[in-house]
Parts: structure tokens; C-alpha cells; sequence
């Protein structure tokens, strides 16, 4: 607690940003789609809507990454926190599909625009030595967040249905913690550092010649597509799985989303550490190949608990490894071309997340959900594989843990 209090005051500023902002992403990663089903749509559609968030973060990612550079970290931020507001409204008080695949829209470049500007930030806002940290503290924070809009989201849908029906009870819900979301926009104004790439040195400027320096990143590119894919097909997914196969209720299920996350917190912090004693190829690789079985497990498993814990352990040994995957791939590309390599790296991700939610979407409205998982987590064994080959490319720089 003393290091983060010790931190200088943007990144601090940046981390109540994160956290306000992602509150209403848990919400509706759990809700959204719950929603949809209980006003009449099909999966088919609640598939359309992750894949018109995700889609747009595809599109966008270039767009963003070159606004970042061209108006400053600050003014991005504060534009995503109102542009995912608007969003997230819009998609909760009207039952238009325009509308609401509008508000999806919205959304997603609200999010592109955080994803883009996380990385860059953090490292050019902290010293080398403390990057990992850093990330992993950010990471940590947008659990928490996450955990707070999953599991607080469930219980107040619940209480409202004593007095609301079904679809009403979870419309108020999502209202809440998108109102709640908004306050993002303080610290967000807050945060008065600029982007050192606004300066007009001739060296800082992107050249025709810097393109190619993106091709040292292709193996981890083709690894964050296929790992798109895999969670496109899968994570929007997870809760009507949950619910349809176990007839689960909605606090159970925010209950469930919320432990996976305070899973991944403990021991996203504890990657630091773990670095002391296993080196990071060989712990990244390790949390990856280990996810395998317990995705697995989700699919096979006709016992409620089994589930669950696969489903946690899964959650948990992918996501604790956020914070080194990023860090490396900044590390891929020189200085100049980063903010424009995450770019990439979220167009492809979000290209690939899109369309692995319009094809689960179409195809469990036809088939069953474990058949959709299974392709999914056959995505995820070829990503793996694809990150092996990226880190024996390159070499990860030891900062102090």
C-alpha cells in the first residue's frame, strides 16, 4: 500500500480512472446478455452486440492510436469515459436494434481508447524497473472494478425483483453502474500529463520506414488474434451457459464472475514475486498450457461446482499473465512505433474477438454451447503455440520484480 501511495500523482489519478470506468463493464459483461434474452432476443443477437463492440474496437484501434499521439492521453480519457456512457445508456432504455447495437458501438470506442492509451501511459509514467508492478497494479485495479459491476450488479437486479419483474429489475441495475461509470470523468480531468509524442521532433514522427519495424511483432500478433477469437467465441457466453445449463440464478452467477476476478487480483500481484523463482517465458507459458484442461473441464462437466472451480482457475491462470504479456509486447518494437503497435495489436484482437462472437452467437442458436467451446478453446491451443513461437523471437528485458 505504501508503493502505491508513493506513486506520483498521475498514475494514481489514472488508477481511480480505471476503476470507476470499469465498473459498468462488469455490469454488463454479466447482465447484458441476460438482458437481451429476457426482452425477447435470441443468442444470435446478443452475439451481434459483442461483436459490434468489439468490431468497432477493431476499426477504431488505428484511428485511436493516432488521435493518443495527436491530442494527448488526458482528452482520450475523458472523451471515453462520456462516449461509453452514452453508449451503455443507450443500449439499457431502448429496445430498437439499431439503437442498441449503436450504444454498442459507442461503447467500444470508449473502451479502444483506454485500451490504447493503458500501455504507453503506464510506461512512460513509470521508471522501467517498476513497469511490471505497475501493470500488474493496474490490472488489479480493473478486477476489482469488474468484481464490484459483476457481483454487486447481480445482487441489486435481485433486489429489485421484489418489486420489478424479471427484465426491469436488470434494466435499473445496469443503470446504476453506468451512471456510477460517469464519474470516471473527474479524474480523468484530473490528469494533466501529456504525451511526450506530441513534441515536433523530427525523430519522434512515424515514417513509411516504421511500418516495417511492426513486422518483429507478427508472431504476437497472430497470438492476440487467436486469442480473440477464443474469447469472443466464448467469454460473452459464459453466463447464459451457466444459467441454461445449471439454471443457476443471477446472484450466483455475479457471485461466480466475482471470485474468478479477486482470483485474478491475488495473483496478478503475486506475478512479481513469482518472477523471483521462474523465469518469464517459462511462467507465461506455464499459466497458458495450464489454462487448457480446466477450459476443458467447463465444457465436459455436468457437476455445478467442478464447473465453477474449472471455470475460475481458468479465468485465473490467463488473466494473471495480462501484465507480462503487455509489457513484453512493448518491449517487441522500438519506442516510437509502441502507441502504434497496441494499435495493431487491438485491431487484430478485436477484429478476431467480433467475429468469434457473431459466429458463437449464430451457432449456439443452432447447436449446443459445449460445441461452441470446444471450437474455442481449439483457438485457444493454437494461440498458445503462436506465443511460444513470438517469445524464443524475442527477448524479454529483466526489470527489478
Amino acid at each position: 500500500m505504501k508503493k502505491i501511495l508513493s506513486l506520483n500523482f498521475d498514475i494514481k489519478r489514472y488508477f481511480i480512472f480505471t476503476f470507476l470506468f470499469y465498473i459498468s463493464s462488469g455490469a454488463f459483461d454479466v447482465l447484458i446478455g441476460l438482458y437481451m434474452i429476457s426482452i425477447g432476443y435470441k443468442e444470435d443477437f446478443v452475439g451481434t452486440i459483442f461483436g459490434a463492440r468489439v468490431m468497432t474496437m477493431a476499426f477504431f484501434s488505428i484511428i485511436a492510436g493516432i488521435l493518443a499521439k495527436r491530442w494527448g492521453y488526458a482528452v482520450c480519457l475523458r472523451l471515453a469515459s462520456l462516449l461509453s456512457f452514452i453508449g451503455c445508456l443507450i443500449q439499457v432504455i431502448f429496445f430498437s436494434k439499431i439503437a442498441i447495437i449503436l450504444g454498442a458501438i459507442l461503447f467500444g470506442i470508449g473502451l479502444i481508447f483506454v485500451a490504447i492509451v493503458e500501455g504507453p501511459y503506464i510506461m512512460e509514467n513509470s521508471p522501467s524497473k517498476t513497469q511490471v508492478k505497475m501493470f500488474s497494479y493496474n490490472y488489479s485495479v480493473i478486477m476489482v472494478a469488474l468484481i464490484i459491476g459483476t457481483f454487486f450488479s447481480g445482487i441489486v437486479s435481485d433486489i429489485f425483483k421484489i418489486r420489478f419483474n424479471y427484465s426491469e429489475s436488470l434494466k435499473i441495475s445496469m443503470l446504476i453502474f453506468t451512471t456510477l461509470s460517469f464519474t470516471s470523468l473527474i479524474p480523468a480531468f484530473l490528469i494533466k500529463t501529456q504525451n511526450r509524442t506530441l513534441e515536433t521532433k523530427d525523430e519522434d514522427k512515424i515514417h513509411y520506414r516504421d511500418y516495417k519495424n511492426l513486422k518483429s511483432g507478427k508472431w504476437l500478433l497472430a497470438y492476440f488474434a487467436f486469442m480473440g477469437f477464443s474469447a469472443g467465441s466464448s467469454l460473452p457466453f459464459y453466463n447464459i451457459f451457466f444459467k441454461s445449463k445449471f439454471q443457476i440464478e443471477e446472484y450466483q452467477l455475479s457471485a461466480l464472475y466475482s471470485i474468478s476476478q479477486g482470483a485474478i487480483i491475488v495473483a496478478t500481484l503475486a506475478v512479481p514475486y513469482l518472477l523471483r523463482w521462474i523465469k518469464r517465458k517459462d511462467l507465461l507459458m506455464l499459466c497458458q498450457i495450464a489454462a487448457i484442461p480446466f477450459l476443458f473441464l467447463i465444457i465436459i462437466s455436468k457437476i455445478m461446482p467442478v464447473a465453477a472451480m474449472s471455470f475460475i482457475i481458468r479465468h485465473m491462470l490467463v488473466n494473471m499473465m495480462y501484465p507480462l504479456v503487455m509489457n513484453f509486447s512493448l518491449q517487441v518494437v522500438q519506442d516510437k512505433v509502441k502507441t502504434l503497435f497496441i494499435s495493431f495489436i487491438k485491431l487484430f484482437e478485436s477484429l478476431f474477438r467480433s467475429t468469434g462472437s457473431y459466429f458463437a452467437g449464430w451457432f449456439m442458436s443452432k447447436f449446443m454451447y459445449e460445441y461452441t467451446f470446444f471450437i474455442s478453446l481449439a483457438f485457444f491451443i493454437i494461440a498458445v503455440l503462436l506465443l511460444r513461437k513470438s517469445l524464443k523471437s524475442h527477448t524479454i528485458k529483466k526489470d527489478e520484480a
